[in-house]
């Protein structure tokens, strides 16, 4: 080995003396000696723990990964110290799925594909780093991945460097460059004649489009799309969700191009089709489109009643979203603003959450800030007048994706002017309440001597007034809500028990409609029950059952332990590996992968 070989090797083992003190021996080991004596990292990682008495690697990555560095360049020719790519990518995945430390496994990736000048490798390297740091980071890393496949004749690249950065550049709401960026994805798969690749891109092109006003490309677009998925020899396995998604995608562009009966007949497909499903989560989306579809129609009540009723089993943040924003909407056109109220700040309160911007919104914060200066609260007005012009300043920015229907009660520059006018308002009134402090001051004084005299010969009877107030409340609401007889909730009780002791939760294709119909009830009893006295919705309530069977049979059957995720949701009715892995993480709170590997462990 040459004197590059030793500087080389000198830099590491100073970088690993400042690491850590007491190891500070490796200054008298011979790295070709190891070389000679070690045919493979495994021996070698063997001798330096029991050299150095490192009882954890894991303690020690740094140390380790500049221990092993040296040795994995130098051996290059006799042995590939890094493994195949296979098998890096495989830890890089399980640690991603497991929360640890997968950018590790990722800069291995990297660093041998690198080695080898294999440009494609290179860009899986990138894809893997995209997809683990923040978007501003991640985005510099797609840029990689289209500066190195740019000239590629794979068929997956450059579109899925593209596809990647216009994902990041929507999670940063950069929706005109997350547009431009689908559409680079969408002519590179189209020229490399990547037929899947084009339908999943123009669905994500069509979602764009069809949330920021362009309807008509986005219905054809996703009827292109559909019409694909139809060909396809597995449909009815492999591609059942994404047709479920795509068909109410069309619902939702047909009732924002105002073409409801459409609308309506999709709806009624969707329903059909999603009972047949073992994740009934896809009724209620279609149920929450049934009642937009009423609501502009013009049936407020029923819209408001079916709009309530998908609120039972949404669980998509900016579905749910929009389901208030159209009860707000339905409560405003009756004139009840103080119900629209509630609504609206809920839509609002989700939004601080999710930060995912659409049209309606900026109705949504027009509305509380007039609701505000009608009430004359400045401080409400001007919280949400800020809201409004920041919501304003990203719409704005991709203002030619905005339907043109879409009417702005206030301009920007109004909004702004409208802000400077309120705080001034607000600074007034304090300057006011300072000169006027002392006198209501006195006044107080003299009026809390009478109001103590007067709230003590009250106080009890205040008190039994309001408890009962209260009481007769708690009674009216009590009845409101109990819709069913005691006779019918205690039949279906009864034979969720005898259902729940035979475990027939684990047939696989389980759905609210089949159960009822076994247990001889309907649908809507049935959910409401669930509900009320087990405190979930059908689909948590029948996971909840599996994963408690499935963490019962692990402590009794060893052999469970060695199955596949996929083979252990299977034994207890999931189809979908995914499925049963995002259930059990709910229960349990931890990942599948991650019990099963302690399970193994503690043996």
């Amino acid at each position: 080995m040459g004197s590059n070989w030793e500087n080389f090797l000198n830099k590491y083992i100073f970088l690993i003396n400042l690491e850590i003190d007491r190891i500070i021996l490796i200054n008298s080991l011979d790295f070709r000696e190891l070389l000679d004596r070690f045919n493979s990292p495994n021996e070698l990682r063997t001798f330096l723990i029991n050299k150095f008495n490192l009882k954890s690697l894991a303690i020690h990555k740094r140390v380790v990964t500049l221990l092993f560095l040296p040795f994995f360049i130098a051996i290059q020719e006799k042995v590939d110290p890094y493994g195949s790519y296979e098998s890096i990518e495989e830890s890089f995945w399980n640690a991603y799925s497991e929360d640890e430390d997968a950018e590790e496994f990722a800069n291995i990736y990297l660093k041998k594909a690198k080695i080898h000048k294999d440009s494609i490798a290179i860009a899986r390297g990138f894809n893997f780093l995209a997809r683990i740091n923040p978007p501003e980071i991640n985005l510099k890393y797609t840029d990689s991945i289209i500066l190195y496949t740019s000239e590629s004749s794979h068929e997956n690249y450059p579109a899925l460097g593209y596809s990647l950065k216009g994902y990041w550049l929507y999670e940063l709401a950069r929706y005109r460059e997350a547009l431009d960026a689908y559409l680079k994805a969408y002519e590179s798969a189209k020229e490399k004649n990547n037929a899947e690749q084009q339908n999943e891109i123009a669905q994500v092109i069509g979602a764009l489009k069809n949330r920021w006003g362009d309807y008509k490309e986005a219905l054809e677009i996703y009827k292109e799309h559909l019409t694909f998925l139809n060909d396809q020899p597995n449909f009815r396995t492999k591609y059942r969700e994404d047709y479920l998604i795509t068909l109410h995608n069309i619902i939702l562009a047909y009732q924002r191009d105002k073409q409801f009966t459409k609308a309506l007949d999709l709806i009624g497909l969707g329903l059909d089709e999603s009972v047949k499903e073992t994740d009934s989560l896809f009724y209620y989306d279609f149920i929450h489109s049934k009642g937009v579809n009423e609501l502009l129609e013009g049936s407020t009540s029923s819209a408001k009643r079916i709009l309530k009723e998908s609120l039972i089993g949404l669980e998509d943040p900016a579905t749910i979203s929009m389901t208030y924003y159209y009860l707000g909407t339905l409560e405003n056109e009756l004139k009840k603003q103080d119900l629209a109220l509630i609504y609206f700040k809920k839509v609002d309160s989700i939004y601080e959450k999710i930060e995912e911007e659409f049209p309606e919104l900026r109705t949504t914060y027009e509305f509380l800030v007039n609701y505000y200066r009608y009430k004359d609260i400045p401080a409400e007005e001007l919280k949400y007048t800020r809201k409004l012009i920041a919501v304003d300043s990203i719409l704005s920015n991709n203002k030619e994706y905005l339907n043109t229907s879409i009417i702005k009660e206030y301009d920007t520059p109004e909004l702004l002017q409208k802000k400077e006018e309120l705080i001034r308002k607000l600074n007034s009134k304090n300057n006011l309440s300072r000169i006027t402090l002392i006198a209501l001051t006195c006044i107080l004084l003299i009026a809390i001597g009478f109001g103590i005299y007067f709230f003590r010969r009250n106080q009890i009877q205040k008190k039994k007034f309001d408890n009962l107030i209260r009481t007769r409340k708690e009674i009216k609401m009590t009845s409101e809500n109990n819709s069913l007889t005691e006779e019918v909730t205690l039949d279906i009780l009864e034979k969720l028990e005898q259902f729940e002791k035979n475990q027939l939760y684990l047939e696989n294709g389980i759905t609210l409609f089949n159960l009822s119909k076994s247990l001889e009830t309907n649908s809507t009893y049935l959910s409401r029950v669930i509900n009320e006295t087990k405190n979930k919705n059908f689909s948590n309530y029948i996971n909840d059952l599996r994963i408690n069977h499935i963490l019962e049979r692990l402590d009794t059957e060893p052999q469970l332990k060695n199955y596949k995720i996929q083979a252990l949701g299977e034994e207890v009715g999931f189809n979908k590996a995914d499925a049963f892995s995002k259930a059990f993480e709910k229960v349990t709170g931890i990942k599948p992968s991650f019990y099963l590997k302690n399970l193994r462990s503690s043996e």
